[in-house]
Order: structure tokens, then sequence, then C-alpha cells
């Protein structure tokens, strides 16, 4: 199968002046385009993988998945949320990732792992983001769901608000 870009649900220019339409081309036009064309490069490659492989959206919520690979952002909340083992993987050009750590130093990128202030799912950051360390992790990752569901259960504690605080209270209290 291969996958083609989604066109927007709406106008270049519906979220101005929020976020600008040459913004949300470039967002949309060029990052989300290089996804999808190294996701139909890569399952080319291995075609063994192509019945294997599923994008879901915010619309498949609740998740179930075996295991799961997945860069930073709302959507590796809500994997894990779901308690889905897995790995958080990124990539940046090597320039922008260098710059990036000279600018920003923190010691985990997935929210997940921010908020539980541990390595609950793996992060497989840049350099270390080899296919031959992502499988062998992988493989030994989906072997311990129950793990995976505690750091769920303990991700749902931390977020749920006390009627009587506001979230920069929580942000205070927690991060």
């Amino acid at each position: 199968m291969k996958y083609e870009l989604t066109p927007l649900p709406f106008a270049q220019t519906a979220l101005e002046p929020w976020i600008d339409a040459t913004t949300v081309s470039i967002h949309h036009d060029k990052h989300q385009a290089t996804y999808v064309n190294n996701l139909n490069a890569a399952l080319a490659k291995f075609p063994d993988l192509a019945g294997r492989v599923k994008i879901v959206g915010k619309s498949a919520l609740p998740l179930s998945a075996k295991g799961v690979m997945m860069s930073s952002g709302t959507m590796s909340l809500s994997c894990c949320l779901a308690g889905i083992p897995g790995a958080i993987v990124y990539k940046a050009n090597p320039l922008t990732y260098i710059c990036g750590r000279m600018v920003v130093n923190i010691e985990y990128l997935g929210i997940a792992n921010i908020l539980l202030d541990k390595p609950a799912w793996r992060e497989f950051i840049q350099f270390d983001a080899s296919a031959e360390k992502i499988a062998a992790y992988m493989k030994a990752a989906i072997s311990r769901r129950e793990e995976y569901a505690d750091y769920a259960r303990e991700l749902y504690s931390l977020l749920r608000a006390e009627a009587e605080h506001d979230a920069a209270d929580w942000l205070l209290r927690n991060v």
C-alpha cells in the first residue's frame, strides 16, 4: 500500500493570526509530505512490513497495538496513556539537532518521560536511533506490557487535576 499526504481539512489561512499560512504550508506541504515519502520509501525497501504498518489518527482512540514507535508530541502521550509498549524515535537535521542541544538542555524529549521524570518509554534520539537498536528494544518491550500499563496508571494519576488547583499550580508542583 502506498500512503498519500492527506489534504488539510481547512484553508491554510484558517489559523491566522495565530499561525500564518506560510507556516501551515511548510508544516503540511514539506514536513508532513517528507514523513509520507520516507514511509513509502522504507516500505518499498522492506515490503514484508507493509501489511504490518498502520497509520492511525486521533479518531482511532482508544488506541490498541502490540507496540508503537512514535515521535515526541501529543500522539506519543496518547500512546503512553494507553500503556502501549514502545519507543520514542526522533531524528532531525544534524545541524538543527546540534544547535537545539546548545540552546535547550532537557533530560527527556517525550512528554510522558518528562512528566514521569524517568525514561519509561525509551528514547532513541538522533545518532542513537539505529534500526538495530530500535528493533532489539521493541522486541523486548512488547513482552513487558504490564510494566507499560503501570507507567500509564502513574501518568493518569499525575494528570488528574485537583479541583482547588489550576494548571499553573499543577505545573509548579509537578514539573
